[in-house]
């Protein structure tokens, strides 16, 4: 669940809960590809063991276990519970370039994602990020059964730091026939030990307001290189189960909740709203700001040793006023006050 009670943060880092970013934003996902929006279009399901049989995709009206069972429009891979075998996004037949895109409404912290396929999984892909709106795009990572080929200027290898941006085979192989996954996490746990929750390393690396995959190549049993035939292309095109992003609202450690960009829309327990309530004095709707007549100070993130509150220059009155009382009280209560008369 992306809801979560409050709890006391003032001195200290405040952390929102994290969910599927995906949940209660059917509309803030596009493909560029999709079976059967136009018309009927037939496919053919085919295993590793070159086994097929074929059905057909109808997409101009949304999935409907009874009504409508083979529209596979890209909303149906977005978790529910209970999940149905029967739910999936599928591309159209034999199209290599093909991209899914998320577009969320404010900046959110992102922290994985994974993807489990139907079909083969893509024989080359890659996961990038934007933050700001689609302007401008950076990499996340890179996926192919054969780097050197498909991405010949990514080095292959594991990543090694946080910024690394490598190519990986382990996600790209033929087998599974159905049920692969891809995954990505973008800040793993071994790479940023030492760093603070909002670094500027790890902000850069994890805000996104966009993500988006692209698919560059289909997996095929080689015969579509043979033959070009209708028959054979209705065998090859993506298709996916279920797709998470997890992530958080992003509000350098100053909320420990966040509501709906509009003020109208009907909360939804499942769903991470990106519009952070903020504390510590800050403002904005990821408490990217010092609130109005709090600016004494410049503002910074939150912290585990520290809030980094915000402050105006009465709460800096009061509080040299009150830390001077004690200091006061202290000095009276042992110089003036005999410490019999204190205990009676």
């Amino acid at each position: 669940m992306a809801y979560e009670e409050e709890y006391s943060c003032e001195n200290t880092l405040c952390s929102p809960k994290a969910g599927d970013l995906l949940i209660g934003r059917e509309s803030a996902l596009q493909a560029s590809s999709t079976c059967g929006l136009y018309d009927v279009q037939p496919y053919c399901v085919v295993t590793a063991g070159g086994k097929s049989h074929c059905k057909e995709c109808y997409s101009r009206q949304e999935y409907n276990q009874i009504t409508n069972p083979n529209s596979h429009r890209i909303e149906n891979v977005i978790s529910r519970v209970p999940s149905d075998p029967d739910r999936w996004w599928q591309s159209e037949n034999a199209v290599h370039n093909v991209s899914i895109v998320l577009n969320l409404e404010t900046q959110f912290q992102f922290i994985s994602t994974i993807m489990r396929f139907k079909t083969f999984r893509p024989a080359a892909m890659y996961l990038e990020r934007s933050d700001n709106f689609g302007q401008t795009w950076k990499p996340y990572a890179y996926f192919s059964n054969n780097c050197p080929r498909d991405f010949p200027d990514i080095p292959e290898r594991p990543r090694r730091t946080l910024n690394d941006v490598t190519c990986t085979n382990v996600y790209s192989q033929l087998t599974p026939s159905e049920g692969g996954v891809v995954a990505f996490m973008a800040a793993p746990s071994e790479m940023h030990a030492n760093l603070p929750l909002y670094s500027e390393e790890r902000q850069n690396l994890s805000a996104i307001t966009n993500l988006r995959v692209t698919f560059t190549r289909l997996n095929t049993l080689g015969d579509m290189e043979l033959d070009d035939s209708t028959a054979i292309k209705r065998k090859y095109y993506y298709a996916m189960y279920e797709w998470n992003v997890w992530g958080r609202c992003s509000c350098f450690g100053h909320a420990t909740r966040c509501r709906p960009k509009s003020p109208h829309e009907l909360e939804n327990m499942e769903k991470v709203y990106g519009v952070c309530e903020c504390t510590h004095n800050t403002a904005g709707d990821n408490c990217e700001r010092c609130a109005d007549f709090h600016q004494d100070k410049p503002w910074r993130p939150a912290t585990r040793e520290s809030a980094n509150a915000c402050e105006s220059k009465s709460d800096s009155k009061l509080t040299f006023q009150w830390e001077r009382g004690h200091d006061i009280f202290m000095w009276f209560k042992r110089t003036l006050v005999p410490e019999s008369s204190l205990m009676n």
